[in-house]
């Protein structure tokens, strides 16, 4: 593995473990060709968990699905990937935002980490995969933005422009805001390098206008001899191939009237065996093409990479086995200049952008004296004794190489996005909105239909669209049933049928970023009103909690038990409310340690372990006869009461964001409120003269009038002088 520019990394994983000092998360940002989710699921298991701070398998050991769930509520994670790796119908987490692209093949290996006081950049050549990370040798770039100094942020900025124009309109509004915040933070910060002690580094994107070949070449010196021209790469162009990377590359820089004359070409391919009997992985019919085409350099040699794992590359003797070779960069050397770019892209048409449909590629560009240029920091151990002379060898020197792997699946690749919009405020069973959008270039007649198995064609079909839909320009939303929407939560995906001949794929849905927060840790069981009263006393953890809740979700789906909602009778309703009264401080406790990130923060508020989950429970007790309704009014005004006085100016996160999840947050609990004001006794209680003075007594104006309003209570004039909140939720 090749160590980063700014420090080095023993083992991958390391990349993205957080430290201390940097803060809490912010957001991160994955793009991946190849994702590990079959058994064992690598990238749930074990990188996210890594990344999020709660330990991988390596680390802690298995880390329970709910704690992740939870742990990933506090941030916008999106995951970028080929199609490919989502056509088994399994996608990760519903608290990601998946987004899968079909054409041109998405190849792409970079993850941007945003925490409070760090941007981390990794490009590399792993794939998020076991073997990426853990076993393969691979080549890592980490870029580093720091308030106390790191990069300078025009490398991000720059990153940032090519990553989103490299996606177009696949990207998402939360994603683009992940990445421009990412951006603006590091903008903030200083560079800690003086002038003249970095390298020319660049973040530079594949399958775009420019190539990957010309844009490595448009880096090297006009008129600057090529001494050196080093390639390592697992794959290479087929041994047909008329127009190859190495013409392209040789052409360009005679352009530049770069001398190839005195160049020395050094080949690092996959070995065929471990050990010192190893040969190179080369096809010879490519070598044979180059030399009946008169490729300028006449002098190099091709070495195989060792395929058995050393010692001291396991220090804590972990060995893998074999370490197969996946690394991918080229390096050009002259007697002033050293050029490189490390990254996805395998040495290949496809990779490097000689073939038209190029793949979309991430690499780092670097341009540096050659004085600074660390070799050993990017050479694999070779094994010597089984390199061959590039001029001389012949066709029993090299063994041939597999196919570079293509993973052809078929996809709806006219349907971007399918996103799920919940009506989490309808309580235990929410309906919600199915919401498509189409490219219109690409087009196909389509058939969206349920994920359930055994659903056949005619009653499973959601919505058919034959026609573009041009006016809402691409757009189609779909209404769901309760119980549509669960199945949709549990399978993750929609079927999709399109075209004449009737393909059929398996396509993951993503629920809107607003919605998030509602989504369960535990399909099947939600917290009754005693839990979150305990949770929020202290008197009972969440982890504690969730396993009750999964152990409630496992016997209700066994037929165990009943799935109402288990709030006391009503001849315990005081006792009740003096548990309420003495958890709020508690819930005031829990909302203020959320507010270092407004996505922490939309998950105590709206979460299913919130003051908004607790007033859907008051409604339903109301409801259901078991609270009074001036019970029901104390308890939503002391909710309010609570989100309210939230003092978000103590945050250092982004007051503006804070302050829209808390209104989202209010404008919940009020609307809770207007549907218990369609009770009569509610209505009643609200308009009681000595509970109307308790609510301006306790909330701002402008909430206090909100709850008023729901029972038509008249309200006071804007003169009218109003008493500051001073209850005491104990009194």
């Amino acid at each position: 593995m090749a160590k980063k520019p700014t420090t080095s990394v023993q083992n991958l994983l390391d990349a993205v473990r957080p430290a201390e000092a940097d803060g809490p998360l912010r957001s991160a940002v994955l793009s991946t060709y190849g994702l590990g989710l079959d058994q064992p699921n690598f990238f749930e298991h074990d990188f996210l968990p890594t990344m999020l701070g709660l330990g991988g398998v390596r680390d802690r050991g298995y880390v329970a699905p709910v704690t992740l769930e939870r742990k990933l509520a506090e941030t916008y994670c999106a995951l970028v990937c080929d199609a490919h790796a989502l056509a088994d119908g399994v996608r990760p987490s519903l608290r990601i935002d998946v987004i899968s692209i079909a054409r041109p093949r998405h190849h792409a290996k970079v993850v941007l980490i945003h925490r409070h006081r760090l941007v981390r950049v990794v490009v590399s050549s792993a794939n998020l995969t076991h073997a990426g990370y853990r076993s393969q040798r691979e080549a890592v770039a980490v870029l580093d933005f720091r308030p106390d100094g790191g990069l300078p942020a025009s490398i991000l900025d720059e990153l940032v422009r090519g990553w989103l124009a490299s996606l177009g309109d696949a990207a998402t509004g939360p994603l683009r805001s992940a990445l421009d915040n990412a951006a603006a933070a590091a903008a903030n910060w200083p560079t800690r390098f003086a002038n003249g002690s970095l390298p020319g580094v660049q973040v530079v994107f594949g399958g775009g206008p420019l190539p990957l070949w010309r844009q490595l070449v448009n880096a090297w010196p006009r008129g600057e001899p090529v001494l050196t021209w080093r390639v390592c790469s697992p794959f290479w162009p087929g041994a047909d191939s008329q127009a190859t990377p190495f013409e392209s590359i040789a052409e360009a820089l005679r352009q530049r009237e770069a001398s190839l004359e005195q160049t020395e070409i050094e080949l690092i391919c996959p070995a065929d065996v471990a050990g010192e009997r190893a040969r190179p992985v080369f096809p010879f019919a490519l070598l044979i093409g180059l030399r009946d085409r008169r490729f300028p350099v006449a002098r190099g040699r091709l070495v195989p990479a060792r395929l058995e794992t050393l010692d001291d590359e396991v220090p804590d003797r972990k060995a893998e086995g074999h370490r197969a070779l996946h690394a991918k960069w080229v390096v050009l050397c002259g007697p002033r200049t050293a050029v490189a770019l490390l990254g996805s892209a395998n040495f290949t048409n496809m990779g490097l952008g000689v073939a038209t449909g190029a793949n979309i590629e991430a690499g780092v560009l670097l341009t540096c004296p050659v004085g600074m240029f660390r070799e050993s920091d990017w050479r694999p151990p070779l094994v010597e004794a089984g390199a061959v002379n590039w001029a001389t060898c012949a066709s029993h020197s090299l063994v041939p190489p597999p196919a570079e792997p293509d993973d052809p699946v078929e996809w709806p690749a006219h349907l971007r996005r399918v996103d799920l919009d919940i009506d989490w405020g309808r309580g235990p069973d929410p309906a919600g909105t199915l919401n498509l959008s189409f490219v219109e270039d690409s087009f196909l007649p389509t058939a969206i239909l349920d994920p359930g198995e055994g659903v056949d064609a005619a009653s499973g079909e959601l919505t058919r669209i034959d026609t573009f839909p041009d006016a809402d320009g691409g757009a189609v939303s779909i209404p769901l049933d309760p119980a549509a929407v669960r199945r949709l939560l549990v399978r993750r995906a929609v079927r999709v049928r399109w075209g004449e001949l009737a393909r059929l794929a398996a396509y993951p849905i993503n629920v809107l970023d607003a919605a998030k927060a509602g989504l369960p840790s535990v399909l099947g069981a939600r917290p009754d009103e005693q839990q979150l009263l305990a949770y929020f006393h202290g008197r009972i953890g969440e982890d504690d909690l969730l396993m009750i809740l999964e152990q409630r979700a496992r016997q209700l789906a066994d037929g165990v038990g009943a799935g109402a909602d288990e709030s006391p009778p009503a001849d315990l309703q005081n006792y009740l409310i003096r548990e309420f009264v003495e958890s709020l401080y508690g819930l005031e406790d829990t909302l203020k340690a959320a507010l270092y990130s407004p996505r922490a923060l939309e998950t105590a508020l709206l979460g299913e372990f919130s003051p908004a989950a607790l007033a859907e429970r008051v409604l339903t007790a109301l409801r259901a006869g078991r609270r009074s309704a001036t019970a029901a009014a104390f308890q939503f005004t002391e909710l309010v009461r609570v989100v309210t006085g939230l003092p978000l100016g103590t945050s250092e996160a982004d007051q503006t964001a804070l302050a829209e999840v808390l209104e989202r947050a209010v404008d919940r609990l009020t609307g809770l409120v207007s549907q218990a004001g369609n009770l009569p006794s509610f209505a009643s209680a609200i308009r009681d003269p000595h509970f109307a003075a308790y609510v301006r007594a306790s909330l701002p104006r402008e909430f206090a009038t909100r709850i008023l309003s729901t029972a038509g209570e008249p309200q006071p004039s804007i003169e009218e002088p109003r008493e500051e909140p001073t209850h005491d939720p104990a009194s």
